[in-house]
């Protein structure tokens, strides 16, 4: 008899058998005694068979054990002890122990056969769900011996799929089982069943990982040895039908049921390091070998036609294609073959026109249909099916009927390149064979060389300096030139947006504050979670400050949803809500007075300092506004708001004179102050005052200068500065003079500082210069840890006025870091960053929480747009959504993106995430019909970065798409792309040209002089050179004059109604004087 005293020792001394005996031999209350004793024990003896293991060798050395005998011993002790687990645990120790409570499939069978517990059934479930192909024969014999019915569930019959092929009378089991047989029609329809037939690696890979996971005991199986249960099964299945155990119809019928699910699930990649699941593959093969005839089931074959799945698409139309029959389902095939043409696989459309092209030539089928069907290959991705189709059209001349003229006429934008040009061949032929009776449109219909272009007049309305800046003055001058060259040019010219001279407010676009505390708590809670944006921050940290004082009955029963949300923790943190940036931010305020602003969590930012100053003015009982709240739409700020919202923080003794410290020594000081709550106010607005300077609109200073007279101090000097009057020299605190002077003059040198110690760092004495840096990009993309990289590839690098551009990352970093570099060596003075906003942009570290530059310096938008596009190009591969900008600035249409915005655009059209290229597409659009973006440099710059080897396919679908917008975009798009040909040259990539070349017959721009040149170059007899000749047939010449003078028009147009909008300004008068 087995006790709990020696239960270890009877185990080592007795085998397997011996301890089974045993145990049959105890009552049930016996062997329940021994369940704690048994789970100590298993795992006793798991870790001895895991010593003596010969796979670790070094373990197996430090425990004395030289050979396999000893291993061999403890594997029949570890068996031993896992059949007493099973013989003495309820099905709750059972689930609990996992492999420890589970012997061998046939000592398993032996113990439950006996003990027949009451939870059999359950047991039996659990099991065919961890350990399918183990234990499945095991659960099939003890089914007889479960006092509840065992459900047959998917389970069940996943088991059996994956295991009966192991069996080599697999056919004589499914016989010889009634149940089994009777349920085979059942067994066979169920999708699982169907998958771990097809693919048992791809099934038992994640159920073997989920017990390595669970477990820690299970180990991943050889798959290898499964690759012929696929096989197996088809034979078995189709053996069964040959013998008549099987009804052949049903089966057949089954087959093509599958297959029509299958067919619905288009084909999936799967990663080289997973099984593949090739379920198609197996029912396609299933049902050929079932179906060697398959002209009595053409009709079901034609319904598979358009599968979304490649495999059974292909597989369908093959059996038309091996077909002799001649009364072929005709409708059915024309109804879905259109629909293996939109199949991402080539192999479907291929196909496809095989089986055209089969019965084109046995003339089994109208010429017509067959033609219609033909021209749905346009629909494919592939320019080689295009190319296929066309051919076919040709060949068998199926394009002449006036149903197949008006289809290929519609699906002309479906093609590119030559192809388009092959395809418009034939309905020039075909036009010209039946008297012209179907009309191209007029993009398509050749244009008189000899047309006069449009002569465009300025309106009398318009006022002369908004002309010069939106180019309405130079379109009018090229207009008038025999030039067509200088007109295109003119026409897609970008208006100057840098200008200070260009208004930017209007009464229509105020922006509405917060004005209640329930908007306060909507803005607060809808923004915990989620990052507001800069705009949303800023009306959050106003509402703030002008109603934390408002403390009513309601006030705590309209805050405490806020309350609450703070308290929760979040589910990707783990860590309350209340502790992320902006929960800190919902504390100050509701904190009142009494705010501990030292819990912050901003960082040495210029958000932080102003935060810091808001908390001290709460400190002091003040209510006063953000200074650098904007007022209107794009983040701008009234000039004659700012002049009142001083006046009113100089009435209650802020940004006074008092004290001369620092603004660092006095951000040092809040910190200490905050700990020591000090009792006397602390007045220190700089970064606000700072903040809002490079906030302030060009429009209305004139206005605002009157008022302005009346601040008094450094604030007021530094005020009037920036909006047009005083002596620069007379700010005697650097940090306001700077934001002053690039407030005013934002891209010219500072006079009075730039022959002293100050840094040449960009933007703060000197203009930022910036040059492409091809090495950061080669360094980026042979960076193996590029994705989780701390800094974004500074590819756009700053250079600084006598000073070498390689030392400026470093000077950068010590000076993030708060460092006083060494002065003789970089000749800096270390200034606090949140005092530079105009420097601290240009930092290449990536962004954080609350990092939103885009309302940091609105006078001058380059170092965002570089920062921006440093950021595209770090994420090029990227197809996650926690890394983009926010894109919605862009489509401000005063907003320039002619310089460092190429840059932008350029990479975000060749960017992976394919809703950032949709986005920047519709960005695109729109800048080009505001005439806000540089073709020219936009051009170069695709041409410097095709060294990289990005996607150039995403480069040209995209101004593909954007050529067909209308005639001036195409016009845009032709620009681009000869910019890029003349940067070139010869080696000009095939895409490219196609797209020039379908422009050139499309709209008859003409070539420029450089772009002639480099086209000449090109030899040699393939594709690339073809193209080349063609676009070089007409030399420089415009071949037709409407879609320029359209274009010209369109950009007439928009310019015309820009000048008008801003004369609808806020300050438009003040501008005229």
């Amino acid at each position: 008899m087995i006790t709990a005293e020696n239960l270890e020792k009877f185990v080592e001394q007795n085998g397997t058998a011996v301890v089974l005996q045993t145990l049959k031999s105890m009552s049930e209350e016996e062997r329940v005694a021994l369940r704690a004793t048994a789970i100590r024990t298993v795992e006793f003896f798991r870790f001895r068979e895991i010593v003596a293991r010969p796979s670790i060798p070094e373990l197996r050395a430090a425990n004395g054990i030289i050979d396999d005998a000893n291993w061999n011993q403890t594997k029949e002790w570890y068996e031993s002890a896992k059949a007493i687990v099973l013989y003495c645990c309820d099905l709750q120790e059972l689930k609990a122990a996992g492999p420890n409570g589970l012997p061998g499939p046939d000592t398993a069978l032996q113990v439950l056969r006996e003990r027949k517990p009451a939870w059999l059934d359950k047991w039996c479930s659990i099991t065919l769900r961890l350990w399918p192909t183990e234990y499945w024969h095991t659960i099939v014999e003890l089914e007889k011996f479960c006092k509840t019915e065992l459900k047959h569930t998917l389970d069940y019959y996943q088991a059996l799929a994956l295991g009966l092929p192991s069996r080599s009378d697999m056919e004589k089991f499914i016989n010889d089982s009634p149940a089994l047989k009777k349920e085979f029609y059942k067994f066979l329809a169920s999708p699982t069943t169907i998958r771990a037939m097809a693919a048992p690696s791809a099934v038992l890979r994640p159920i073997e990982s989920n017990n390595l996971l669970r477990f820690m005991s299970a180990s991943l199986s050889d798959t290898t040895n499964l690759d012929e249960h696929p096989k197996r099964w088809i034979r078995c299945i189709t053996n069964l039908v040959e013998q008549g155990t099987l009804d052949r119809k049903l089966i057949v019928n089954l087959s093509f049921q599958a297959l029509a699910n299958a067919a619905e699930e288009a084909t999936k990649r799967t990663a080289s390091y997973l099984p593949k699941e090739s379920i198609a593959e197996f029912l396609c093969l299933l049902n050929d070998t079932l179906c060697p005839d398959k002209d009595a089931y053409l009709a079901k074959y034609a319904s598979l036609l358009g599968a979304a799945n490649s495999e059974v698409s292909v597989y369908a139309t093959n059996a038309f294609l091996d077909t002799k029959a001649t009364d072929l389902p005709l409708d059915d095939i024309f109804s879905n073959l259109p629909l293996a043409f939109h199949n991402r696989d080539k192999a479907p459309a291929a196909a496809a026109i095989g089986l055209l092209r089969k019965l084109a030539s046995t003339s089994c089928a109208p010429s017509e249909a067959i033609g219609l069907a033909a021209i749905d290959a346009f629909n494919h991705r592939s320019k080689a099916i295009h190319k296929d189709a066309i051919k076919l059209l040709e060949k068998y001349e199926l394009y002449k009927n006036d149903s197949t003229q008006m289809k290929l006429l519609a699906s002309l934008d479906l093609l590119e390149g030559i192809n388009r040009s092959s395809a418009a061949k034939l309905l020039t032929s075909s036009n010209q064979q039946q008297g012209a009776k179907t009309q191209l449109p007029p993009e398509e219909t050749p244009g008189s060389a000899d047309e006069d272009t449009t002569v465009f007049y300025a309106p009398a309305k318009l006022h002369f300096k908004y002309m010069e800046l939106s180019g309405i003055t130079s379109l009018c001058d090229a207009s008038l030139s025999t030039s067509k060259e200088g007109l295109a040019s003119a026409a897609i010219a970008p208006v100057n947006l840098v200008s200070m001279d260009g208004p930017r407010l209007h009464a229509d676009q105020r922006i509405n504050l917060v004005e209640t505390v329930d908007d306060l708590v909507f803005l607060l809670s809808a923004h915990l979670n989620r990052a507001p944006s800069a705009l949303q921050l800023e009306l959050i940290l106003d509402g703030i400050a002008r109603l934390w004082k408002i403390r009513d009955s309601n006030f705590e029963e309209k805050t405490q949803s806020l309350r609450h949300t703070l308290e929760q923790i979040d589910s990707l943190t783990q860590e309350p809500i209340g502790s992320s940036a902006m929960g800190r931010l919902g504390h100050l305020w509701l904190a009142g007075d009494k705010a501990d602003a030292t819990k912050l969590r901003f960082g040495n930012t210029p958000l932080a300092s102003r935060c810091y100053s808001l908390a001290e003015r709460m400190h002091a009982g003040l209510v006063l506004p953000m200074l650098a709240t904007p007022t209107h739409s794009g983040g701008w700020l009234d000039p004659l708001v700012l002049v009142r919202r001083l006046k009113d923080y100089q009435d209650q003794g802020r940004l006074v004179d008092a004290d001369q410290a620092s603004g660092w020594q006095k951000l040092i000081q809040n910190t200490i102050k905050a700990f020591t709550k000090p009792k006397d106010d602390y007045s220190n607005d700089d970064a606000e005052f700072i903040q809002a300077l490079l906030r302030l609109a060009p429009d209305g200073r004139t206005v605002a200068l009157e008022e302005a007279r009346s601040i008094t101090g450094l604030a007021g000097k530094t005020l009037r500065f920036a909006l047009g009057e005083g002596d620069i020299t007379e700010i005697d605190k650097p940090p306001f003079a700077v934001a002053a002077f690039r407030s005013h003059t934002p891209r010219g040198t500072c006079p009075n500082l730039a022959d002293n110690s100050w840094p040449h760092l960009p933007d703060v004495v000197y203009p930022a210069v910036y040059t492409y840096n091809s090495d950061a990009i080669v360094k980026f993309t042979n960076d193996r840890y590029k994705i989780i990289a701390l800094r974004l590839p500074d590819f756009l690098t700053i250079k600084q006025v006598g000073h070498a551009s390689a030392s400026l990352q470093n000077s950068f970093e010590r000076f993030g870091e708060g460092i006083e570099a060494n002065r003789d060596e970089t000749k800096f003075v270390m200034y606090p960053q949140h005092l530079t906003p105009t420097l601290k942009i240009h930092g290449i570290f990536r962004n954080s929480n609350l990092d939103d530059w885009s309302l940091d310096w609105l006078q001058n938008k380059e170092p965002l747009l570089a920062r921006m596009a440093k950021n595209i190009l770090h994420n090029i591969n990227s197809i996650g959504n926690d890394w983009q900008d926010d894109y919605s600035i862009l489509f401000d249409p005063d907003f320039p993106l002619d310089e460092n915005g190429s840059w932008l655009l350029s990479l975000a059209l060749v960017a992976k995430h394919d809703d950032v290229r949709r986005l920047t597409l519709d960005v695109l659009v729109a800048a080009v019909e505001e005439n806000r973006v540089n073709a020219a440099k936009t051009g170069e710059n695709i041409a410097l970065l095709l060294e990289h080897k990005f996607t150039i396919l995403r480069w040209t679908k995209s101004f593909r798409e954007l050529a067909r917008i209308s005639q001036l975009h195409a016009l845009f798009t032709w620009q681009v792309l000869i910019a890029l040909l003349e940067k070139v040259g010869p080696s000009c990539p095939i895409g490219f040209t196609e797209l020039l070349l379908e422009l050139k017959e499309e709209y008859g721009f003409g070539v420029t002089a450089v772009a002639l040149e480099q086209l000449k170059q090109v030899s040699g007899s393939g594709k690339a050179a073809t193209l080349a000749k063609k676009l070089v047939a007409d030399g420089t010449h415009w071949s037709k004059t409407g879609p320029l003078n359209e274009a010209a028009k369109q950009s007439f147009a928009s310019r015309v109604a820009r000048v008008e909008r801003w004369q609808r300004s806020q300050y438009f008068v003040d501008k005229l004087n």
